[in-house]
This record gives C-alpha cells, sequence and structure tokens, in this order.
C-alpha cells in the first residue's frame, strides 16, 4: 500500500463519479458525473442545499455506502496512485482513520456515551498502530491531541455528556486527527455550534491542518462559513458540481451560475440597501428522475427553451468552471 502516500500536489482527484442508491421500487441518481481535484495542503469547499449529494459524495470517498442500497456506479476516486473504488475492505481500513479521515456531522450521536473520551481517542491509535507504539506512548499521544484540540488532558478520564457542545466537537476533531490523516474530511462540523464556538472551532481547524500539512473537504450549506476556512468551492446542485473555482473566483468573480447567485442572494448583508432577502423558488428535481436538460431549469429566472433540453457541458475561464448556458453564450446571471 506505499503507492497510497501522496507526495504529490494532487492528494485526490474524483472522475466522472456517478452513485445510486437502489432498492426493489426505486433508484435514487445521487451522484451524477461529478469531478473534483483536491491539491495538497489546501481547504476545499462543497456547498449546496440539504439534499445535494454533498454527504453522498463524501461517504463514497470513504467507502461507506450502505451496502444493500448504495453503490458506485462508475468513475474513479484516485488518492495518490490508487483508486480506492477497486479496494477491498480490507485495504480500505488502512486508509480510513489512518490516511483519509472523517469529521461527522452530529458530534452528540458521534461519540459513545458509555465510554470515557480518553479512552476513545485511544481506541483510534490502537487500531492504526502503524508506528507500533507502546502503551506509554499511546496514552502520551492522546494527551498530546487533546492538548492540540484545546481539551485539558486531565479530562481524558470524564464522559461525553460532561462536556459542551463545542468541546464535543473538538473531541470529535481530536479523534479524527489521531493518526496524522493526510486528507480530512468535515462534513458540516459546526452546524449544530452557536456562532462564538463556530468561530472558534473554524480558526482552530485551519490551525490544525497547517500544523499537520493536511488537505481538508469541508462540506457545508453556509457560504459564510465557507469564507473563513476555504481555498477552493465547488458549488453542488442535485448530485452535480454546477460551479468551481477558487476563493477569489467564487467571492469576488463577476459571473456566477444562477444557482450560486440565488445563494449569495440568501445570505444577510449589512453592506447592501436591499430590505428583503431574495431566497431561491423551489425545490431540488425528484432525484429518483432522469433529468434531460438542466437541473436549475425549474428555478431559474433565466431559464431558455434549450435548458430544459440540453445538459450544459463545463465551461472554462481559467481556473473557473461554470455549468450554464449562459455562461457559454457569455451572457452571465448577475449582470
Amino acid at each position: 500500500m506505499s503507492e497510497i502516500n501522496c507526495d504529490i500536489n494532487t492528494v485526490l482527484e474524483i472522475e466522472n463519479l456517478n452513485v445510486e442508491y437502489v432498492n426493489q421500487n426505486t433508484r435514487i441518481y445521487a451522484v451524477n458525473g461529478v469531478n473534483i481535484t483536491l491539491k495538497k495542503g489546501k481547504t476545499l469547499a462543497i456547498v449546496g442545499e440539504t439534499g445535494a449529494g454533498k454527504t453522498t459524495l463524501a461517504y463514497s470517498i470513504m467507502q461507506l455506502l450502505p451496502s444493500r442500497t448504495g453503490r458506485i456506479k462508475n468513475g474513479k476516486i484516485k488518492f495518490g496512485k490508487i483508486d480506492i473504488v477497486n479496494l477491498d475492505e480490507d485495504s480500505m481500513r488502512v486508509i480510513r482513520g489512518n490516511l483519509i479521515s472523517m469529521i461527522f456531522q452530529d458530534p452528540m450521536t458521534s461519540l459513545n456515551p458509555t465510554i470515557n473520551v480518553g479512552m476513545q481517542i485511544k481506541e483510534s491509535i490502537e487500531l492504526h498502530n502503524n508506528d507500533k507504539k507502546s502503551k506509554k506512548q499511546i496514552n502520551e499521544s492522546v494527551d498530546e491531541i487533546l492538548t492540540l484540540v484545546g481539551i485539558n488532558p486531565e479530562r481524558k478520564d470524564d464522559y461525553p455528556h460532561q462536556f459542551s457542545g463545542g468541546m464535543k466537537q473538538r473531541i470529535v476533531i481530536a479523534m479524527a486527527l489521531a493518526c496524522s490523516p493526510q486528507i480530512l474530511i468535515a462534513d458540516e462540523p459546526t452546524t449544530a455550534l452557536d456562532v462564538t464556538i463556530q468561530a472558534q472551532v473554524l480558526n482552530m481547524m485551519t490551525i490544525l491542518k497547517k500544523q499537520n500539512d493536511m488537505s481538508m473537504i469541508f462540506i457545508t450549506h453556509d457560504l459564510g462559513v465557507v469564507a473563513k476556512i476555504c481555498d477552493e468551492v465547488a458549488v453542488m446542485y442535485s448530485g452535480e458540481i454546477i460551479e468551481f473555482g477558487t476563493f477569489e473566483d467564487i467571492y469576488g468573480g463577476k459571473s456566477h451560475h444562477p444557482y450560486t447567485d440565488g445563494l449569495f442572494g440568501s445570505i444577510p448583508d449589512i453592506k447592501s440597501d436591499e430590505k428583503w432577502l431574495k431566497p431561491i423558488q423551489g425545490l431540488m428535481p425528484d432525484p429518483t428522475l432522469k433529468i434531460k436538460g438542466c437541473r436549475f431549469a425549474e428555478r431559474c429566472s433565466k431559464c431558455m427553451d434549450f435548458c430544459r433540453e440540453v445538459h450544459p457541458k463545463e465551461y472554462k475561464v481559467g481556473s473557473h468552471m461554470i455549468r450554464c448556458h449562459l455562461f457559454k453564450q457569455g451572457i452571465f446571471s448577475n449582470e
């Protein structure tokens, strides 16, 4: 498995990934032709509404899709030189936690209430003890990782219910970082936190990413959070990446996908003279249907007839990609 170690500029590359959930009566098209590149030492934010396919994408990277219903129909997920889609479960166990780690959405349900937090972190280190650490070294590692996330190691014998929500999230982050992974996937890790604790956790994650020379995928629906932490942004809608670019492309660019404009229009701006927010009307399309044209067509105020008939390709200018017929024609959504 030595080929997995990533010493190149690109640590993770997803190519034309399609993921489905299938049962006896229904087929859900959850991820549709996604292409993403994660660069070493960078933070990629994946933004979109609930149901856009963000978590399914993360679970696909970790190979944690439900075995009975979830499947990767086609596509590649290349970690270093290895396509992890083709790995068996034993090989994936080497990767999970050790090389790619994940913070799940709710810290309240990520911790075992019957085991003290020190033992839970210790268990993670023991499971991936590739350096053959002694028990004393493992205990020292637990103390170090708790200190790293700002928790007094003397509290390692405490149980989850004895910590606040923000401290529980720090413990979950400590567990994810216990084996010094190369990639950290954070699935809406600050959703349940108040804005003050949220800011502290985001700042801590940024510092830890630099200290550990990690790359990070940060999944959220909050563009305000993205602005504080990301280097690149992928906007996801109905299972597709409909816009991708650097922070400057997305937050400082003059042209956006109409959906991205809608997301920005839904955010309060104290500098704006607008008295009312402009929410995106309607709902995402039914994920059980195969859609011929643009997936955003029914909610787009600038939809043209052929938008419903022709699926838009990825149109690029430099690092900026927009999947929209308007972009191809030079008719930008905010002009």
